[in-house]
Parts: structure tokens; sequence; C-alpha cells
């Protein structure tokens, strides 16, 4: 069996000690590098979803547009058909 003095308990306590405290400040600073990165794919996702949905925002703008002009010209059609539009 082996007996330490007390110089070699507080210096057993202290290794123990650091080396605790330095593994939790790896694994802390690990566990934030890896959490910084993934956020930084997620905005770079989110900003291709907002561009995708630009997009699409412009295009039914186009189709709105399209319709717009449908409807005019149909309803020119219309009222040369009917002749509404003569007085």
């Amino acid at each position: 069996m082996i007996i330490l003095d007390d110089a070699q308990v507080w210096t057993t306590i202290g290794v123990l000690g650091a080396t605790l405290v330095g593994m939790i400040t790896l694994v802390v600073t690990l566990l934030m590098r890896t959490m910084r990165a993934e956020f930084g794919a997620i905005r770079a996702e989110f900003g291709a979803i907002r561009a995708e949905f630009g997009a699409i925002r412009a295009e039914f703008a186009r189709v709105h547009d399209r319709l717009d002009h449908l409807d005019r010209d149909v309803n020119a059609l219309m009222k040369h058909s009917f002749g509404v539009d003569r007085e």
C-alpha cells in the first residue's frame, strides 16, 4: 500500500484539477468552434432560401402582370365583339 505525505497529496490534487480544467476547456472550445461552423452553414442555407423566395416572388409578379394584360385584352375583345364600346 502506498502512503502519500501531505505534499504528494496536494500535488496529486493539483495535477488532477489542472487536467480536469484543461479537458473542460478543450471540450468547450471544440464545441464552440463546431457550433459556430454549423451556425454559419445554417445562415448560408437561409440566405439561399431567401434568394429562392425572392426569385419565386419575382416570378409571381411577372405572372400577375401577364394576367393583368390578358384581362385587359379580353375585356377589349369582349367590348369590341359585343359592341359595348360603340356609342
